[in-house]
């Protein structure tokens, strides 16, 4: 049974205050499948996995202090795909926080990141294809009740918050990819296939996860490409799940973020980088470091009078705070939502998985990773027409690592 409205999870604060043109806080996870998708099965589907998810079907809505979710009555539609990835939402026009798209063989679905992130987004996708290829067992792997908790969509960050964990860290200003964007608007998206056996044999006989030597390869991409005359840090700012660290089933956000930097010098070696990067990151997820982000991340909820100041004000003060240390503090993100399982009658129809991250002014191109069956995309989307450093992260990969790259792109990326 779905709630009236819900209330804003912890991070789900932050991006009504901070999205624009530039900045559309929309992400996309798409299921490519064995056959060209038919939009009235489509819809069908959608409506049964909104019983599923009722906490999604919602729209934005302002209060005096805080935003809000008001549920929808009426369905949300699934549209024919027809622009560039990662669009902002015109909620002058609509206050809905889903689209789910089709076109030739690919469903997808972009997400405002208020509503969920990542993780919470391919669940839906999950349940979305499952209805639609009409499954019978979901054998544990996808949700199909309708039965909601409070634990499916409660706020972690609250649940999980302890007050003497607060740990503060003064982030340095990062470079900055510069270029010049679509003259038409819109996003640039290539995708390119690795096979996972390839590179898990590899990161293992370096002694990294598959994160790690990714992060490090465009780490080093970045540095040959641009202009690192200015001494600034080159900053991958890596989402990480929660959910796999503390109590949690939330279908909200639930995420932290561990920020991996480095000063290039011209000396630097791709195995001293990725011996950084290493370093850095068992730090960044250590249970302290972790503990640290949700408490920080809360303790502004938790200044005296905090909840009374009037949402306009309050909105301007988190835009203020994600530009100073949020986007001056990176340089690209990395997202690895990680593998995705289905049930078994399923896995023939399914070829594949994509995941887009929204670029920004200061962070022009992103990175999402994610693997189904033996295959592992990563995907990149960039606003600017220069794709130099895509090029050579996955030239590296190939040339460096010996390992088979298959590279497509969308119409925007290949004017």
């Amino acid at each position: 049974m779905k709630n009236s409205w819900y209330k804003l999870d912890n991070s789900a604060n932050l991006f009504p205050a901070v999205a624009n043109s530039k900045n559309s806080s929309v992400f996309r996870v798409s299921m490519i499948l064995d056959q060209t998708i038919d939009g009235d099965q489509l819809q069908n589907a959608s409506m049964k996995v909104f019983e599923c998810y009722p906490m999604y079907m919602v729209e934005l809505r302002k209060g005096l202090f805080w935003n809000y979710l008001n549920s929808l009555d009426e369905p949300i539609q699934v549209s024919l795909e027809c622009d560039y990835p990662c669009k902002p939402f015109d909620f002058e026009y609509s206050r809905d926080l889903i689209r789910i798209l089709y076109g030739n063989n690919r469903i997808s679905v972009e997400v405002f990141h208020t509503l969920t992130d990542g993780t919470g987004a391919t669940e839906f996708l999950k349940s979305l294809v499952f209805f639609y290829l009409e499954g019978d067992d979901a054998q544990g792997k996808v949700r199909t009740t309708d039965s909601l908790n409070r634990n499916d969509y409660e706020d972690s960050y609250l649940k999980n918050y302890r007050p003497h964990f607060n740990v503060k860290k003064k982030l340095p200003f990062a470079y900055h990819i510069q270029g010049y964007p679509y003259a038409n608007g819109g996003n640039g998206a290539i995708h390119g296939h690795l096979k996972v056996d390839e590179i898990h044999k590899l990161s293992k006989s370096l002694g990294v996860s598959i994160t790690t030597l990714l992060t490090a390869t465009l780490i080093e991409a970045i540095a040959i490409e641009t202009d690192q005359s200015k001494g600034k840090p080159i900053v991958v700012s890596i989402p990480v799940n929660l959910r796999k660290h503390f109590d949690s089933k939330t279908l909200s956000n639930f995420f932290g973020v561990a920020n991996i930097g480095v000063v290039w010098e011209e000396t630097l070696t791709s195995e001293e980088v990725i011996e950084s990067v290493k370093e850095q990151l068992q730090f960044e997820l250590s249970p302290n470091s972790l503990q640290s982000i949700i408490t920080n991340n809360v303790a502004y909820e938790k200044i005296p009078g905090a909840a009374f100041v009037p949402l306009a004000l309050k909105n301007r003060i988190i835009s203020l705070g994600s530009f100073f240390l949020g986007e001056n503090t990176k340089t690209v993100t990395l997202s690895n939502i990680g593998i995705v399982d289905m049930p078994d009658p399923m896995k023939a129809h399914i070829l594949g998985m994509e995941a887009l991250l929204y670029p920004t002014k200061k962070s022009p191109i992103n990175c999402g990773v994610i693997t189904y069956g033996n295959q592992m995309t990563v995907s990149f989307i960039n606003r600017n027409t220069d794709n130099a450093v895509i090029r050579r992260f996955f030239r590296l990969l190939s040339q460096n690592y010996d390992l088979n790259v298959s590279v497509y792109a969308n119409e925007w990326s290949q004017e």
